[in-house]
């Protein structure tokens, strides 16, 4: 079992707290599941099975809405990152653990609560969902077009049906929204 990085979404937590705190391994999912032992995430519970421990991340990965979960008493927590807002906190016999999230823009998602940003939208002109960058002064980096949200600040070189997705403001070759344009200075 390995010390991971943590990376956290969603709420505002300081990472290096719960590195010195907790020891979390890889679990579930090939290392999409971070837990330690004797730890607890106190509400945003939504969800409860009475499963093994070592079933409890497999839960949280089965379900979109699961970003956290605790386990206790052969209980499996589900908790909802909207619902919590504090860290882990010590729990004799518990464990807990937490879904890793992607981070990079433009990174496969199913749903906000796979990226960093907490932003799903239209990568591009695409037709592929990607995690999306929020605005410098936090807005969320989405636009619609068409009845859809596309991601906004798409770099360069990437497909686009308005200037309003890229970052440079300029989707060249767009034909005013009716065909595909690049992102371009």
């Amino acid at each position: 079992m390995q010390l991971t990085k943590v990376l956290l979404v969603s709420v505002t937590l300081v990472s290096s707290t719960l590195a010195q705190d907790f020891y979390w391994n890889a679990g579930d999912g090939n290392g999409k599941i971070q837990w330690a032992p004797n730890c607890d995430f106190n509400g945003g519970d939504y969800a409860h099975y009475n499963v093994p421990a070592e079933q409890c991340g497999g839960k949280c990965l089965e379900s979109n809405k699961c970003t956290y979960f605790t386990w206790g008493s052969g209980i499996c927590w589900l908790k909802d990152a909207r619902l919590w807002g504090f860290g882990p906190t010590s729990a004799n016999g518990a464990v807990c653990g937490y879904k890793v999230l992607q981070s990079e823009p433009g990174a496969a998602c199913g749903d906000y609560f796979d990226c960093y940003s907490s932003i799903c939208a239209y990568w591009g002109a695409t037709g592929n969902k990607g995690c999306c960058r929020n605005k410098p002064d936090g807005a969320a980096g989405v636009t619609m077009y068409a009845g859809y949200d596309y991601c906004k600040l798409v770099p360069n070189g990437v497909s686009c049906w308005t200037d309003s997705q890229c970052a440079s403001g300029h989707c060249r070759g767009n034909a005013a929204g009716f065909k595909k344009g690049t992102c371009n200075w």
